[in-house]
């Protein structure tokens, strides 16, 4: 129950995430970098939504907690976004044309296409990687549902 809980919160920050990272790559900025904005915001959303909605808190050290996450994310964001670079780039290489073409994108969209089909495939991961830390840091236990 609880990961469907973080799921739900998750999801949502996860549109952020998508919105935000989808209009930056369609206006130039790299995947990389667009990746590492959009997901900023979207789990300083998912940690404040979830701090009492999915874990129990005893509501001490907010913002040591907070800290920890961020710093947290400091590291795996980036590997994220480096995973993420690399498979869209493969997505990009690997899709047939007539794919393409079927989904009527030109060159510009075809890269923002690879860029969220790849985010995608790495959000199960993320997903639950976040919710196991945020269940120690806040609980102090790993919980794996």
């Amino acid at each position: 129950m609880r990961l469907h809980r973080f799921a739900i919160i998750s999801g949502l920050g996860w549109l952020i995430d998508m919105l935000v990272m989808t209009l930056l790559v369609s206006g130039g900025v790299s995947v990389f970098i667009a990746n590492l904005t959009s997901a900023g915001l979207a789990i300083s959303f998912v940690f404040f939504a979830a701090q009492n909605r999915v874990f129990i808190d005893n509501g001490r050290f907010l913002f040591a907690k907070f800290a920890a996450y961020f710093l947290y994310q400091a590291v795996a964001v980036p590997l994220a976004s480096i995973v993420i670079q690399k498979l869209a780039f493969v997505l990009l290489a690997a899709a047939p044309a007539d794919l393409f073409a079927l989904l009527h994108l030109h060159d510009g969209q075809k890269l923002t296409f690879a860029s969220l089909a790849a985010k995608v495939a790495v959000t199960p991961l993320t997903l639950y990687s976040n919710f196991l830390f945020m269940g120690w840091l806040v609980e102090r236990r790993v919980s794996l549902l």
